[in-house]
């Protein structure tokens, strides 16, 4: 997995597993929020990174949407709160198990873990949140996914968006 700094306080993470899928960190002073948690088996290096070497717990999840290289490392956050889509939650409740369940006839990995769905949802508009002197806006982007999320530090320059802008030509093997 590869790791960079993009901002005071705010980190950037690729995946090595899957489709260069990405997440994101937003660090205050007490706590964290994670944006998307990859897969599986990057999920506890992302855990270990922001609560030992950072020394901050993730209060909060936000999931851009509900696919699995941006939301089945949840369960490696126990007491963080999800934060996603209406369309998320449902998603995820109603087709991320079993899909779960499939990939762990493949997998004994994926058989150790859990869906974990947003408990705080929304369907329009925006939603904020504030991490120490950063606000962060939250807001539908459908497209790549009909639940798909992005999520803005405005001060910073920086959008968080999943799958929902991706460079082309982008192949998937």
């Amino acid at each position: 997995m590869q790791k960079e700094r993009v901002s005071e306080n705010v980190y950037w993470f690729q995946s090595d597993v899957y489709a260069q899928a990405t997440a994101g960190a937003i660090i205050g002073p007490q706590w964290a929020v994670l944006i998307d948690t990859l897969m599986p088996q990057e999920a506890p290096q992302i855990k270990h990174f922001l609560e030992t070497d950072l020394m901050v717990p993730v209060r909060y999840i936000i999931n851009t949407h509900h696919h699995a290289d941006h939301s089945w490392g949840n369960s490696f956050f126990p007491n963080a709160t999800v934060i996603g889509h209406s369309l998320c939650r449902e998603l995820m409740l109603n087709r991320s198990k079993s899909a779960l369940a499939e990939a762990g006839n493949e997998n004994p990995l994926f058989r150790e873990i859990a869906i974990v769905a947003p408990q705080i949802t929304f369907s329009s508009g925006e939603i904020y949140l504030r991490v120490g002197k950063k606000q962060i806006t939250i807001f539908p982007t459908p497209g790549h996914s009909e639940d798909g999320i992005s999520v803005l530090l405005e001060e910073d320059r920086i959008l968080f968006t999943g799958d929902a802008f991706m460079p082309i030509p982008f192949i998937v093997r």
